[in-house]
């Protein structure tokens, strides 16, 4: 991505120097009104190139939802991971740069032991991660849907 950016970058000063020089030999030898008139279209573009790249920065930044079509498919990816998995509580996905963040809740039976469901829950997040658009993903386990949503009560058992 480093290597597009420095690429587009790199042409857009050649095409910028390149209508630059044009316009003031020009208005040299031509009409005195033509390096002017460069100057304002290099603007205008350099303007419209800078906004269009710093609109899709923010967006990136400001952790945007994927799509739905992306959602079904970390769902289904999810529920058909373990035959262990009772039920997909919740799934996220939002940007983060030009990848996503992805979070899953996961309700596994409550009499299951930890280590099994540390086992099940790395591995769907190992494999939600192997997944090109997904820069990270974490993986909650619980083992009921009746509760607040996670860390959002006031008060806890444990400070």
């Amino acid at each position: 991505e480093t290597v597009q950016v420095l690429a587009r970058d790199h042409l857009n000063d050649v095409f910028m120097n390149a209508l630059g020089i044009m316009g003031a030999v020009l208005g040299d030898r031509v009409a005195s009104w033509i390096d002017p008139l460069t100057a304002i279209i290099l603007a205008a573009y350099i303007t419209r190139v800078w906004g269009a790249t710093a609109y899709e920065h923010i967006i990136a930044m400001v952790g945007l939802s994927a799509d739905p079509y992306y959602l079904q498919k970390l769902t289904f990816l999810s529920a058909n991971h373990h035959p262990s998995i009772l039920q997909v509580d919740t799934v996220r996905a939002y940007t983060f740069g030009k990848r996503l963040f992805a979070e899953v809740d996961l309700v596994l039976p409550g009499e299951m032991t930890l280590r099994d469901a540390h086992d099940i829950g790395e591995s769907l997040q190992e494999k939600i991660e192997s997944l090109p658009e997904i820069e990270r993903a974490f993986v909650h386990l619980d083992y009921e849907t009746n509760h607040r949503p996670e860390h959002r009560s006031s008060t806890s058992n444990y400070g």
